[in-house]
């Protein structure tokens, strides 16, 4: 092929190629604003990428401002909620604080605690308002103690008990005021011999001192006490009226296991009693060993104890974090306990032990939010797991023989403090100048404890540490009394949504034109 012909073919070429480009440039000007599409990319029509002009961006029109009533209102609400927001916070700050001072000063390697509002939340059917842990829950291994953990709650299981020992009541199956041998017939001998009473000395004067040789001491006689003073009730059970006696030796560190309620009282139902019942307030771990051993009875169809509260307390509240100790179980987030010994208060390992001997009066075990869960539910508004006189009935100071009142009623201190001011405006429901709270503290080995309720406030506080020794009923009540203050903050923040736009609807309607006054006759 000559070179004349090989260059007009080439020409051709070319041109054709430049035609096609052309064509592409020109779609690519039509489907993508001026720039074509090369090997999958969009090339502009100036073979540059576009630049944002960062110095002036454009701005969307932004529509006038609209000055409603109803727009007004929910900013306020908005306001507010930012102001609870911050407030809630200054109050767990200083309920942090509180916690880490008492810590301090008992000397305790942990402690957990929990405040519940019976009443808060938007549907007012309970929150949790704050939870915290601090320390070790194994020192030895420095594990930190969480708010997962299950510390003993130690005799705060007496209001456990007395809660489900209340449904037998409303329900007929227990009359507390009846003799405890309808339930524990066996029970009879033991009770007719106990603890037998010296009749007092003959009364002398001086002139028949001598006279007179004094009375043989009586042996083999009948007690003192009749039939009808040694009379034991569940109610003198529950409330420390029942004189029997509480530990003596070791058993507050038994470590022998026992299958039965009735085993366990092995240990004391031979024992004489030390007072007469319902003379004086003895406190008593074992007499409410006797209630479970009541409560057992009175169920029947082999029913244990621990089955008993579960099917009426602990299962209907939805408490799971909360149930009996096991020393041969694994049982999750199991904490360590300790004591302080010696005079430089050295840390000890507790010893090693066995609650079974005492499930009803101490042997329980839960994390600080459900035993806080737990008092919630008896100061909740709602509350429907046993009737309103019942729940009076536990909260109620016993009486004694002599006509004076405790100040424990049955599985619940009952105490007073004039720095309470409940939430309605009231004296905190006790009727004199001090606020009323409910309580129950608890020692176990190696685990301290402590359940608060405001009733009028609606508030439960729980406290649970791995030391065996320290009081945490003053920390309780601080804290209490805090979120008091808290709840009523919540109720603000909470108000149902229907009442907020009622409220809303209201302020943007226009008022109504106010009536024309009669004109009055000018005063004389």
């Amino acid at each position: 092929m000559c070179t004349d012909q090989m260059r007009s073919r080439f020409a051709r070429v070319l041109f054709d190629s430049n035609r096609t480009a052309l064509r592409v440039a020109a779609l690519g000007t039509v489907l993508f604003g001026g720039g074509a599409l090369v090997g999958g990319t969009v090339i502009s029509q100036f073979h540059q990428p576009a630049r944002l002009d960062t110095a002036n961006p454009p701005t969307k029109p932004v529509p006038p401002p609209t000055t409603t009533v109803a727009s007004s209102a929910t900013e306020k609400l908005k306001h507010k909620e930012r102001l609870s927001q911050t407030s809630k916070n200054d109050a767990n700050a200083r309920a942090d604080q509180y916690l880490a001072q008492r810590k301090e000063s008992v000397g305790s390697p942990g402690v957990v605690a929990a405040a519940w509002c019976a009443d808060c939340g938007s549907n007012g059917s309970g929150r949790l308002l704050w939870q915290r842990a601090i320390g070790l829950a194994d020192v030895e291994n420095g594990v930190p103690l969480t708010t997962e953990y299950h510390l003993r709650i130690a005799s705060v299981s007496k209001p456990l008990t007395t809660l489900a020992l209340a449904t037998l009541i409303d329900s007929g199956r227990i009359d507390i005021d009846s003799d405890i041998r309808r339930y524990l017939p066996d029970w009879k001998p033991t009770f007719t011999a106990a603890a037998l009473k010296p009749p007092p000395p003959a009364a002398t004067t001086a002139a028949t001192a001598d006279a007179t040789p004094p009375a043989p001491t009586p042996t083999n006689t009948k007690p003192a006490w009749t039939e009808r003073e040694l009379k034991i009730t569940p109610r003198m059970l529950a409330s420390h009226l029942s004189g029997i006696r509480h530990y003596s030796g070791t058993e507050f560190f038994s470590n022998s296991p026992y299958t039965t309620v009735s085993d366990s009282m092995r240990c004391f139902r031979d024992d004489a009693l030390s007072v007469e019942p319902g003379t004086k307030f003895l406190y008593s771990t074992h007499g409410y060993t006797v209630l479970s051993a009541v409560m057992e009875a009175a169920v029947g169809g082999g029913a244990t104890f621990n089955q008993i509260v579960r099917d009426s307390t602990l299962a209907p509240l939805g408490l799971t974090e909360l149930f009996p100790e096991s020393a041969s179980e694994l049982q999750p987030f199991r904490a360590r306990y300790y004591y302080r010994t010696g005079s430089n208060a050295n840390l000890q390992n507790a010893p090693y032990v066995d609650v079974s001997s005492k499930w009803a009066g101490g042997g329980y075990v839960s994390t600080a939010r459900d035993l806080a869960r737990f008092g919630g539910a008896l100061v909740s508004p709602t509350q429907s797991l046993i009737r309103p006189d019942t729940l009076k009935l536990l909260w109620t100071p016993a009486t004694l023989t002599d006509g004076s009142a405790t100040k424990y009623g049955l599985g619940w201190s009952v105490k007073t403090d004039p720095r309470i001011a409940s939430a309605n405006g009231g004296d905190g429901g006790d009727g004199g100048g001090g606020g009323r709270y409910i309580g129950h503290s608890g020692g176990a080995c190696g685990g301290t404890s402590y359940l608060l309720l405001l009733p009028e406030d609606r508030i439960s506080v729980s406290v649970l540490a791995n030391i065996g020794s320290g009081d945490w009923e003053s920390l309780a009540l601080q804290l209490g009394l805090l979120f008091a203050e808290e709840r009523k903050r919540d109720r603000e923040r909470h108000q149902p949504q229907t009442q907020q736009q009622t409220q809303s609807t209201a302020a943007a309607a226009p008022a109504p034109p106010a009536a024309k006054k009669p004109e009055s006759p000018p005063s004389q």
